[in-house]
């Protein structure tokens, strides 16, 4: 339980990494990296962090699972400023 509603989670092994995926009743969605397959410098800097999105009922982007930046234009959180970041670098 979450906030007194129900919360659903799993973790997924990914091309990236392991990804966990978080989604409650009240439509609030969270994306964290457990574990990365990459350099040092970048495990250092994106394990552990995590973005929260909410939407709507019926209306959820899936581009928030299907990829590591699509649909987080709503988002927010560490993990979402740090890929910010990075893209403007790259």
């Amino acid at each position: 339980m979450w906030r007194g509603v129900w919360l659903r989670s799993v973790n997924l092994e990914e091309e990236i990494g392991v990804v966990q995926y978080t989604a409650s009743e009240d439509c609030i969605f969270t994306k964290t990296i457990v574990s990365l397959e990459d350099s040092q410098e970048m495990k250092e800097l994106l394990e552990g962090k995590t973005l929260t999105c909410s939407y709507e009922v019926n209306d959820f982007d899936e581009r928030g699972v299907n990829s590591l930046i699509g649909g987080i234009e709503l988002c927010g959180g560490e993990l979402k400023d740090i890929l910010g970041q990075l893209l403007i670098f790259t």
